[in-house]
């Protein structure tokens, strides 16, 4: 049976999801923000890194005719995609919740110089780190907030828009109503979309929080035939 969402990392209705032992004694929050924190430095080192070496082969006289541009480090814009559901007080509470943790993620690596600095650092003093990030955030404010996210190149958007964008460009979709499926990890999400002469409108959200983790958490150490998981 779908158990339908209050809101992310709230209680599903009558009942919490997850239980906090599962996590090591941390909130999910912690640990999503320092998952997304390792993501970025490593994504951003890893083009930084690979920008320099092109650079570093350029001939001497793309080097002699290059702008004083080409040498600054790339800009990155950053778009997390999240469950939605049909109802804006949800999506609102949602999205606002995933800015703050896109934004803390973000702002740890600005005081902490280094992916191996980060890694090095004790849970202790990244809990320091967050805390601090967390009280600046409490006195900015929504709209100052919003000005920081623009700023920093970070956006929300709901999870199936990124699939629903790639194959609206492939111009193999007749007009019509559609249907677009996302399972991942902890929801399954649903949107339902008009397509009209390359105008996508969306319909109605839902998400489930039945998805990849609970045919884990049902059949892990087992070897369960296809009837058996249907």
């Amino acid at each position: 049976q779908f158990v339908q969402h209050s809101h992310t990392f709230e209680n599903a209705l009558d009942a919490p999801r997850y239980a906090l032992s599962e996590f090591g004694g941390h909130t999910p929050e912690f640990l999503s923000v320092l998952y997304l924190a390792f993501v970025l430095y490593t994504v951003k080192e890893t083009l930084n890194e690979e920008n320099q070496q092109k650079k570093a082969k350029g001939n001497v006289f793309s080097r002699l005719f290059s702008t004083n541009k080409s040498t600054e480090p790339i800009r990155f814009t950053i778009q997390l995609g999240i469950p939605t559901e049909w109802s804006h007080e949800r999506n609102y509470l949602r999205k606002k919740k995933f800015e703050m943790l896109l934004f803390i993620a973000e702002e740890i690596q600005k005081r902490i110089s280094s992916k191996a600095e980060f890694l090095d650092s004790s849970i202790e003093q990244l809990k320091e780190v967050v805390k601090h990030i967390h009280t600046d955030l409490r006195t900015m404010g929504n709209e100052n907030l919003e000005t920081k996210l623009n700023e920093y190149g970070l956006s929300v958007f709901p999870e199936t828009a990124a699939g629903l964008y790639l194959i609206t460009q492939t111009g193999q979709l007749q007009n019509g109503y559609y249907a677009i499926m996302d399972i991942g990890a902890g929801s399954t999400d649903l949107s339902f979309f008009q397509l009209s002469n390359g105008k996508v409108t969306y319909l109605a959200s839902e998400s489930y929080l039945l998805a990849a983790n609970d045919v884990y958490r049902n059949f892990a150490g087992t070897n369960p035939t296809l009837k058996q998981i249907h």
